[in-house]
């Protein structure tokens, strides 16, 4: 009862910031709208994770929430950093937030790691038509924007077939990877 209140709720907070369409788009809309969506993915889970990561600290789903975490502040430093060139700036609002807030601060403990790889699934073709629609000055940013989301899978595929430290391992095991892509990213001449 509690995963499926969950879910309902965490797809009403998503529905609620998914852009809608009446017409068939464009290849530009399309990137632009991929790009709005995962810009605002990635401020909605940040949201998500941190409050996640304080709540389960002491439990032994805190080390994954905790990696989940530091994984999404190296995402928004380096999205932040591409906002402007990419001309997108996405902020969650206050209803948003603040229920992403209690889902996280109540949610991470029925939590079930199936619904990560079940949302993941469908959502990295998008991101992959992302990528293939992109400038290709943004390669490496885009390159990124997939891989942190395959972790994420492969994360979550971790925990459903061993435990919350197995994909917290995985996501530790990348973050050496985006601090360096990170440092790529500020280094480029602008």
């Amino acid at each position: 009862m509690h995963r499926s209140l969950l879910f309902t709720v965490t797809l009403a907070l998503l529905a609620i910031t998914m852009p809608a369409t009446s017409e068939e788009p464009d290849q530009h809309e399309i990137y632009f709208s991929h790009l709005e969506y995962e810009y605002g993915n990635r401020a909605r889970t940040y949201i998500g994770m941190e409050v996640a990561a304080k709540a389960s600290r002491d439990s032994d789903r805190g080390p994954f929430f905790q990696a989940y975490y530091e994984m999404e502040t190296l995402n928004r430093e380096i999205y932040g950093h591409m906002k402007e060139e990419l001309d997108v700036d996405y902020q969650v609002n206050w209803f948003v937030g603040m229920g992403i807030k209690a889902i996280g601060y109540l949610g991470w403990r029925f939590l079930d790691a199936q619904w990560f790889v079940d949302m993941v699934i469908p959502y990295l073709p998008k991101l992959e038509e992302m990528r293939s629609l992109s400038d290709p000055q943004h390669r490496l940013f885009f390159d990124y924007v997939i891989a942190q989301e395959e972790v994420q899978l492969a994360a979550s595929q971790a925990v459903v077939d061993g435990t919350w430290q197995d994909g917290a391992d995985l996501i530790q095991a990348f973050l050496p990877q985006a601090r360096t892509v990170l440092e790529q990213l500020t280094q480029s001449p602008d």
